[in-house]
């Protein structure tokens, strides 16, 4: 808003409809989610950056684009409309009929793994909170933690990459990493035909890279290959060792579909397991709704009182 004007009940209306606009990717797109016309849209957004006294975006034959202004606003938004929802939160925590919003991120590609305990976490958690809206979040590891130092998550299930003070860790499971290899791989026809190829034959082929800096235990097994590519997500890097392309460390249970488009490679060699950790931001306090998720987690994971934290 233009100085010191008070925010309204519109202006966060308007807000939250930027943030879609934005989310969908332009005017026309948000007209499904948003269930009215492209001009109503339109002039809402136009309403949203009078009342800025900016202009948030560029539209037209070129396609839709934040302004710089409009990239600085979105930010700002985003951590004001969080923090709406955790007042929200926060006094409905104080009647005796939880309600509120609990805002949770996964790494993707997690869900489907066996050691996972988030859907029991969940069934625990709604049983208890029935009222209360689990709002779920998927990416990376680095994204996620990033969410929740903002404010714009309560809690993440990240792999512990690597340790930031700001953060408290819960240990929720092991994780299970290997190479593999695609089968139409030359590793993997070569093992496949019987032949003993050593870690050093190995080392010969390409390896996908992520583009975030990893745990010391995955570096020291990536060291020695050449870097075939560098990618975010998990999704991408078994699509890319899939095809045969380069070989990749993939989560062990991410192997088991049916189809069998995949072989572990020296798993002796290369295997390792990881902590998968609950995070949640040192200074937070938690209100009611946050320690009966918290409540949640130990029901599941520590049956016996004991809570892996740090």
């Amino acid at each position: 808003m233009k100085s010191r004007k008070t925010i309204t009940d519109n202006d966060l209306r308007l807000a939250r409809i930027f943030c879609k606009i934005v989310e969908c990717g332009g005017v026309a797109a948000a007209e499904a989610d948003l269930g009215v016309g492209r001009s109503t849209i339109s002039r809402q957004l136009q309403d949203f950056e009078t009342r800025l006294g900016l202009v948030l975006c560029e539209r037209g034959r070129g396609g839709f684009r934040l302004t710089q202004a409009g990239v600085q606003v979105l930010g700002y938004v985003e951590n004001l409309l969080a923090s709406v929802d955790d007042f929200a939160t926060e006094i409905a925590s104080l009647s005796l009929h939880l309600e509120g919003r609990l805002r949770i991120g996964l790494i993707d590609c997690s869900f489907t793994d066996p050691a996972n305990p988030i859907d029991r976490i969940f069934k625990q958690f709604q049983s208890a909170a029935p009222n209360v809206r689990l709002d779920v979040n998927v990416g990376s590891a680095k994204e996620l933690e990033r969410r929740v130092l903002d404010g714009k998550l309560h809690f993440a299930v990240v792999p512990e990459y690597w340790f930031n003070d700001e953060l408290n860790y819960i240990g929720l499971y092991q994780e299970k990493v290997g190479l593999f290899a695609g089968r139409d791989h030359e590793v993997a026809k070569a093992i496949l035909a019987g032949q003993s190829l050593s870690k050093t034959e190995i080392q010969e082929h390409s390896l996908v890279f992520r583009s975030f800096p990893e745990p010391t235990a995955l570096q020291r097994r990536k060291a020695g290959f050449a870097q075939g590519a560098s990618i975010l997500y998990t999704e991408a890097v078994y699509s890319l060792v899939a095809s045969g392309c380069h070989l990749g460390f993939l989560r062990v249970h991410l192997a088991s579909e049916p189809e069998g488009k995949l072989l572990e490679i020296l798993p002796e060699e290369f295997g390792y397991e990881m902590a998968v950790c609950l995070v949640s931001r040192q200074d937070r306090q938690h209100s009611v709704i946050l320690q009966r998720f918290l409540n949640a987690v130990r029901t599941v994971c520590f049956p016996a009182g004991t809570v892996a934290s740090r």
